[in-house]
């Protein structure tokens, strides 16, 4: 269900073209990556790097996704992926103007976090950014969850056309002669769209939602009980993505009680 309705989010919005190139970086990658050693894929990666800049956010992260899943199943273990990695992900957290789904932020995040941060000549301010990426995310959880979900209100795979059409479900409006039909059915079929864009967005938020948090706990407070200090910071950033929540101030006892020690 979840492939399909992303599927339905951007076809029927406007970008065929992007999901069509998508498909064909996707299989170059994927042919470079089975035959080639890790300097020629990579060498395409900074190719395609140029000309993905200007695509949207939902197809721009898709293609950094496929990216990072290559380096690390066809190259895992040789020198240099994990940096690449590492990068690749970061570029896509930090790219401006690009609206990323919250399920491939949530995944690019996961690629940065075994990145050892302290060894980063830059350690603070790398710390500070990272730290802003976790609580950037953990707030859309919170604020883009409705409680008024309903898990059994599932969109329609296929819409039916007008009953007197007498025609299948699915079946191409542009089959529709009759002038009043065509213009229902084309309705109800971007009204399902619309129903499945909030239904995938509602399920993946439940889905990875919980797990997020638990995993952002850990590592922001990990990151702020290591030297240098900054209590202050954390607790800035808290205020500034977390205000008024519980977790907020569960954080910050976790960190005050490990400086404490």
């Amino acid at each position: 269900m979840n492939a399909q309705i992303q599927k339905n989010m951007h076809t029927q919005s406007g970008e065929q073209n992007w999901e069509e190139r998508y498909q064909g970086e996707n299989n170059r990658l994927q042919e470079v990556s089975r035959t080639e050693p890790v300097q020629e894929f990579s060498r395409l990666v900074a190719t395609i790097r140029k000309t993905w800049e200007d695509a949207p956010g939902y197809w721009y992260g898709n293609i950094m996704l496929c990216i990072c899943g290559l380096y690390q199943t066809a190259y895992l273990g040789q020198p240099g992926t994990k940096e690449a990695v590492w990068e690749l992900a970061a570029a896509a957290l930090s790219a401006p103007d690009k609206h990323l789904s919250f399920e491939t932020e949530v995944r690019l995040l996961y690629y940065t976090a075994d990145e050892p941060l302290q060894n980063n000549s830059a350690w603070p301010s790398v710390r500070m950014q990272r730290a802003s990426w976790w609580l950037r995310v953990w707030k859309r959880i919170d604020t883009e969850t409705d409680s008024r979900y309903d898990a059994t209100d599932m969109p329609a795979l296929n819409v039916s056309p007008p009953q007197a059409s007498g025609l299948p479900p699915g079946v191409d409006p542009a089959s529709i002669d009759n002038h009043a039909w065509r213009e229902a059915y084309n309705k109800t079929i971007e009204e399902n769209r619309i129903k499945a864009v909030y239904y995938n967005q509602q399920y993946t938020l439940r889905r990875l939602g919980p797990e997020f948090k638990k995993t952002a706990t850990m590592w922001l407070t990990d990151w702020y009980t290591k030297k240098p200090p900054a209590i202050a910071e954390i607790k800035d950033l808290l205020a500034a993505w977390l205000p008024h929540y519980s977790e907020a101030d569960a954080i910050l006892d976790i960190i005050n009680e490990r400086m404490a020690h």
